[in-house]
């Protein structure tokens, strides 16, 4: 007679706040309303509207053949060509599979359990999902109203033994707005490692990647996803002090950045003038979008310096359900802000796109609040 083998239960394997984390998926939803339509106004993902450089897919092709080759795990001629790019050497730059595995890598490499890391809210939820993981306790700090600035006093109260990281969004998402340098050198002079994450950097302008030589707890991101158009490529890279650079190193998975990634990447940036432009009919849009957003009663727009607009829906006849679902269906995608911590009320964040769909959405908006 066979014996019945009773299995342990996995789960008591698990970390307990590893438990609590969601898995993150803010784009589920296009795999079911792909089903039915392709021609979405993608104003949601903060996304570029515009695709990658001609010579982007030219390396593609060039590149084919080396498919079955590992990348140098160096990635040398990518730092090199963002060396070029940012001014500084090669030596303060580590790339990574978007910027988001650069979050999780300096997560992993300076929080042990119990630790605690310093956000503040509202922000961008992978921060507070990947510091959790790696162990730490999060202090969520309010941001300041009416505009959401940074509560800097209150970050530097919050600063104990324990505190490891500190995150600063410039410019911030999902508002928009860019924390004064005198603010961030207050935060760096408090030793706790600093990640500023510059995403949004080529909207903007303003950098912190100069304060590097004077600031060993300074770590900037970046990425080549917005302005350069590789968001589905996974390219992101981090610059810092050399000693910071090197130890990170050793906490990195190898060949994370694939072969064509890279290659990709430095076609891209050998063609400046292409991600410039781009960048200029952005903000160019981003503008239009802020201006004529004022102009409709009912919604209140964010100033932004980033490629997005945070508004606030302040007409109580139609919540923000119906403003979304609305503007799906005249086939306009934008991300409902709602339910993110650090904000009261109804908001959403369109992505700023082309002059085209820019204007359609616009237009959709009037149709639902003035109707």
């Amino acid at each position: 007679m066979e014996r019945l083998v009773v299995m342990p239960d996995v789960s008591r394997f698990f970390k307990p706040y590893v438990r609590e984390v969601e898995a993150y998926n803010p784009t589920g939803i296009l795999r079911v309303l792909y089903k039915d339509r392709s021609d979405f106004a993608r104003m949601m993902g903060n996304e570029s509207p515009f695709p990658p450089s001609p010579k982007v897919r030219e390396a593609m092709n060039v590149t084919f053949p080396q498919f079955g080759w590992y990348p140098d795990s160096s990635y040398f001629e990518l730092r090199e060509a963002l060396s070029t790019y940012t001014g500084l050497p090669t030596s303060n730059i580590i790339v990574a599979n978007g910027s988001t595995e650069l979050i999780d890598l300096i997560s992993r490499a300076f929080i042990e359990t119990g630790d605690e890391s310093i956000l503040s809210i509202p922000t961008y939820t992978v921060y507070r999902m990947r510091l959790r993981v790696a162990g730490s306790n999060i202090l969520e700090i309010p941001k300041l109203k009416p505009d959401f600035k940074y509560d800097v006093n209150t970050i530097l109260r919050k600063v104990s033994p324990k505190a490891k990281i500190i995150v600063v969004t410039r410019p911030d998402n999902p508002i928009g707005n860019v924390i004064p340098e005198d603010d961030l050198k207050r935060i760096l002079d408090s030793g706790v490692i600093v990640m500023v994450d510059e995403a949004y950097y080529e909207f903007c302008g303003q950098g912190a990647a100069h304060l590097i030589e004077k600031y060993e707890n300074l770590i900037c991101l970046r990425t080549l996803s917005k302005a350069f158009s590789l968001a589905g490529l996974r390219i992101g890279y981090a610059l810092s002090n050399i000693k910071v650079i090197k130890y990170l190193e050793r906490a990195r998975p190898a060949f994370t950045v694939s072969l064509l990634a890279e290659k990709v990447a430095v076609a891209a940036m050998k063609d400046m003038e292409y991600a410039r432009g781009n960048a200029r009919k952005i903000i160019e849009g981003r503008d239009y979008l802020f201006k004529e957003l004022s102009k409709i009663r009912g919604l209140k727009p964010y100033p932004s310096e980033a490629n997005f607009i945070l508004v606030k829906i302040e007409n109580s006849r139609l919540p923000v359900g119906k403003i979304e679902m609305g503007l799906m269906k005249s086939g306009i995608l934008v991300r409902n802000y709602t339910d993110a911590k650090g904000l009261q009320g109804e908001y959403i964040r369109i992505t700023v796109s082309t002059k085209e769909d820019n204007i359609r959405c616009i237009k959709a908006l009037h149709e639902l609040l003035e109707s």
